[in-house]
């Protein structure tokens, strides 16, 4: 079967009962209209350079070849700035190899340090610890471990889990023989949650039918299939977790009233069963008109090529919800319990997100903007989202995305809408 190449961006779906409560709850949060604003907001703009997304383009591509030359001595990789706010490319090695960092265009800097725990060792010691407490229940139904991560600047596996239970945590992994030097307790108020509520950040729906179940979420990046067929990407939660939704509509809803527009097209490429929040909608009959961009404020921003997450790299997301919203990555390999026995492999990043706003686009947070994943949710149970005002003060939950890089290797005959 033929589909069509899916559009821009898209968000996090929920009920449409809890999609009302929830956009009426949002209202109190700041709502940015353009990324600009968005990197301001963050603290960020000083670093969003032409320069630094030229580096961060170059690091995107020269990685695989330094995890290479590495080896096992490989313990992990991370972007720094100078006092001039450039990127500094950091590699950690856990050996005595010595490494030649390739060349590059720009000649920007790249340091390497030493550390205890290969990034190998990290990885084994994230997907053991929690396959450790699978099944192991918290409070109620919920898992004792939501997750765990990898802290390579660190040098440290996060196993995250409510503060309660650390005590058993740790006794369970002592007595299993984890090294516990490597292992760093993280608190986490809740499993993850996932913010369902086309143009990149256009508001769709998902239903098999416009008066069946309906969940909201955002539309992604547009694609084209097979060179011809043109579709676009939200997360596989907005159909998945809606029992399986066969279609997506767009949202023609406005502030008074709910309503289900025009058919878009049938879901295909699911990638939950892969263990990826990715999943492709088609444009039927190419009915509907499909491009290489994502909304901004002043109209559309263009879409550039695909690249891969860096640790401490600026991105930002648009949701339909909470607009735009900026900030670092802080763990590029971040394993999720999702429930039901599934296991993903998110990043983790610091901004907050809400229902509505899943299946929006991540795009670098530098003048080149390009697509790096879509937003998938927040680590917390907190089903309002986290643009608001956190209740009894404290840090604000990170968000989670799903990196495209993956998906989109495993779909070969499927391109990216990017110019």
């Amino acid at each position: 079967m033929k589909y069509t190449s899916v559009a821009v961006m898209l968000m996090i779906s929920v009920i449409v009962g809890e999609h009302s409560k929830a956009v009426a709850e949002e209202k109190a949060s700041v709502f940015h209209e353009t990324k600009e604003d968005a990197l301001k907001a963050s603290g960020l703009e000083k670093y969003a350079t032409e320069r630094n997304s030229q580096i961060l383009n170059d690091i995107s591509k020269n990685i695989e070849e330094i995890k290479k030359s590495a080896g096992n001595d490989f313990g992990g990789s991370w972007i720094e700035y100078d006092d001039k706010n450039n990127v500094v490319q950091v590699i950690a090695l856990a050996g005595p190899a010595n490494l030649n960092f390739p060349k590059n265009n720009l000649s920007y800097e790249t340091k390497i340090v030493r550390v205890k725990f290969r990034f190998s060792q990290l990885d084994t010691i994230a997907e053991k610890s929690l396959l450790l407490f699978d099944g192991i229940k918290g409070d109620g139904d919920e898992p004792m471990v939501f997750g765990t991560a990898i802290d390579e600047q660190n040098n440290k596996v996060l196993v995250s889990g409510r503060k309660k239970y650390f005590p058993e945590i740790t006794s369970r992994l002592q007595s299993a023989g984890f090294d516990m030097s490597a292992i760093h307790l993280e608190n986490q108020d809740g499993p993850a949650t996932l913010y369902r509520s086309l143009y990149g950040g256009t508001k769709i729906l998902t239903g098999n039918s416009p008066t069946s179940q309906i969940a909201a979420c955002t539309a992604g990046f547009n694609v084209v299939i097979d060179n011809i067929y043109p579709g676009t990407i939200t997360a596989a939660h907005c159909t998945v977790r809606n029992g399986n939704a066969k279609n997506s509509y767009f949202d023609a809803s406005s502030p008074d009233s709910f309503a289900v527009g025009p058919i878009i097209g049938e879901f295909f490429a699911v990638g939950w069963p892969d263990k990826m929040d990715a999943a492709i909608f088609g444009n039927t009959n190419f009915v509907h008109t499909l491009y290489p961009q994502v909304i901004s404020q002043n109209g559309f921003q263009s879409v550039k090529p695909l690249i891969s997450p860096t640790l401490n790299q600026n991105v930002c997301t648009y949701g339909g919800t909470n607009g735009w919203r900026c900030g670092p990555i802080k763990a590029v390999s971040r394993r999720v319990n999702m429930g039901s026995n599934t296991i993903m492999e998110m990043v983790e990043v610091d901004l907050c997100g809400g229902p509505g706003d899943s299946g929006g686009p991540v795009i670098a947070a530098g003048p080149n903007g390009n697509a790096i994943g879509i937003l998938t949710g927040g680590l917390t149970s907190g089903g309002t989202g986290t643009c608001g005002s956190v209740f009894g003060g404290g840090p604000r939950p990170n968000a989670i995305f799903q990196a495209l890089a993956p998906y989109l290797a495993k779909y070969s005959n499927v391109k990216l809408m990017a110019q």
